[in-house]
């Protein structure tokens, strides 16, 4: 039974010493970071040349503007499914990984499946720029959802996979993904506008530019392996060898009687809410201790006799790794930390959507402006976010933590909505700026949070972020026109105030839940030791 348990940790030591898929190719982190970012832009193009092309759709398929929100609304929902079709594929592939297999036991490797992702993309691309069949714009609309989910989800799962042995970079590698988001935003619907000029109305070929990068990108990331994701069982287990060793050498065992039972020994913990003890039956020896420690991990947790072993206790000791159970103190604030971080995203990614969408019509509606000056100012708005996300790209790096920035930002959303409040152009103008820096890095500094709170980013919970902030691209823009339908138009401002009200509550709530200070293991000092 020995041997059979020294092979089995070779074997364990075997995979850990692996090399790394990127490592074994020899590829910088930095190429294949380039790589999801063209993905990002790729994305942000499809999103940002749609809206400019309505009108131009409008007369070529005769679909009224109803249908083409359905359209957009069906593509956000397919969006929904494209993320949690990655979720479900990227818990497969950590499943994988923690069973210490060295490839996920799946068709396709992660940049395989975004290549296909990325095709079909292509596709829906080349359609879109030159049908006149309203029934194929609908349906090609709706279905490039699924790969713009799928791929998106995966851009910001891998660069966290990637850049995950460096919590500084892996916050900047995220933040330069968003940007590149933003840029292809902000570049088609400047092609849009070029053709819709040069070219008799047409908005083919910003599409078919999507398409042929589309392409490119499918191409190359086919070419390149994939980051894989961290083995949790070993990390357990290195973690947990660590704190035995460390507990090796500060608790001498002449300390108890010969036979004595640990049991009795006082032990604070965070796991499960009460004192236990130590298990090891034949005196507290180093070695005792080794040997009922690879009983736990041969047999599913399970200790020497007379008491739980040290290794029952692996999720609260593997929280210095990161690792997050589901039960226990630190399951539970990872829980908090997640579910604050969806109420935050869904907040911040609405108020982001119902801005672009609606600042128009209040400025022409509700403030008397005109058209174009309000284009000009939505423009304005995109173009502060952009600097937002530069800027924290380019900082992100140097910051030691993301809480103040999320303070930060907030603020700065919750001064652009009370500043719509008035109707002045000049202050329109200043909310529209605030709130566009605001809301710029929200989400970047979201996903990396977990990471300086040594709380493991797990693909559901990247899909919940993800499907939260995608739940509030979508219902907060259609709450805010419902009130605009019953010409409630002077509800704007106060609407994206309450949005930044919800947002900072969830935002104070895991800050307090993860300041407050939590029991820890400690060695046995010889004044705990207590003999009867």
């Amino acid at each position: 039974m020995s041997e059979r348990k020294d092979e089995d940790e070779q074997v364990v030591s075997l995979l850990e010493e692996a090399p790394r898929p990127s490592d074994a190719a020899g590829l910088s982190p930095r190429i294949v970071t380039a790589l999801y970012c063209s993905t990002m832009a790729i994305n942000g193009g499809m999103v940002g040349a749609f809206g400019p092309s309505l009108e131009t759709f409008h007369r070529t398929t005769h679909l009224s503007p109803g249908q083409l929100g359905t359209a957009v609304l069906a593509n956000r929902l397919a969006k929904l499914f494209g993320t949690v079709l990655w979720a479900w594929y990227a818990e497969r592939i950590s499943a994988s990984a923690a069973r210490g297999a060295l490839s996920a036991p799946l068709m396709l490797r992660p940049h395989a499946a975004m290549a296909v992702g990325l095709a079909t993309s292509a596709a829906s691309c080349a359609v879109i720029g030159f049908t006149t069949s309203a029934d194929a714009l609908r349906f090609v609309v709706a279905a490039s959802g699924v790969p713009y989910g799928f791929t998106d989800s995966a851009c910001i799962m891998l660069t966290l996979w990637l850049w995950r042995s460096d919590a500084g970079r892996q916050r900047g590698a995220v933040a330069v993904v968003n940007v590149f988001f933003t840029g292809g935003a902000f570049v088609t619907p400047i092609l849009v506008a070029a053709s819709l000029h040069y070219l008799e109305a047409t908005v083919w070929p910003a599409f078919h530019t999507l398409a042929a990068a589309a392409i490119l990108a499918a191409a190359a990331l086919s070419c390149t392996p994939s980051p894989a994701p961290e083995r949790k069982s070993s990390a357990a287990s290195r973690s947990t060898a660590e704190l035995d060793a460390v507990s090796s050498e500060s608790e001498p065992s002449e300390l108890l009687p010969k036979g004595q039972s640990r049991a009795g020994v006082a032990s604070t913990g965070d796991s499960g809410g009460g004192d236990e003890g130590y298990g090891d039956e034949g005196g507290g020896t180093p070695d005792a201790r080794g040997h009922a420690r690879r009983e736990g991990e041969a047999g599913g947790g399970g200790g020497a006799a007379g008491g739980a072993s040290p290794d029952s206790r692996g999720g609260s000791r593997a929280s210095l790794g990161g690792s997050l159970a589901g039960g226990g103190s630190e399951g539970r604030r990872a829980a908090v930390l997640i579910a604050a971080a969806g109420v935050i995203g869904f907040f911040a990614n609405g108020c982001e959507h119902t801005a672009a969408t609606w600042l128009s019509p209040y400025g022409v509606r509700w403030c008397g402006l005109a058209d174009e000056r309000m284009a000009v100012m939505t423009s304005n708005y995109w173009t502060s976010m952009s600097a937002g996300r530069v800027a924290w790209a380019v900082g992100s790096s140097f910051v030691k933590s993301a809480w103040p920035v999320l303070l930060l930002n907030i603020a700065l959303c919750s001064i652009g909505s009370l500043l719509f409040c008035s109707t002045s152009e000049g202050a329109l103008l200043a909310a529209a700026l605030s709130l566009g820096v605001g809301v710029s890095s929200i989400f970047p500094a979201l996903v990396s949070l977990p990471a300086e709170l040594r709380v493991e980013m797990t693909p559901q919970r990247l899909a919940v972020l993800q499907l939260m902030a995608s739940a509030g691209e979508m219902l907060c823009p259609f709450a805010v026109g419902i009130l605009f339908q019953m010409r409630m138009y002077s509800s704007f401002g106060p609407a994206l105030t309450g949005m930044q009200a919800v947002a900072f509550t969830a935002l104070a709530t895991a800050f307090f839940v993860f300041r407050t200070p939590q029991p820890s293991y400690r060695p046995i000092r010889p004044a705990d030791a207590v003999f009867h």
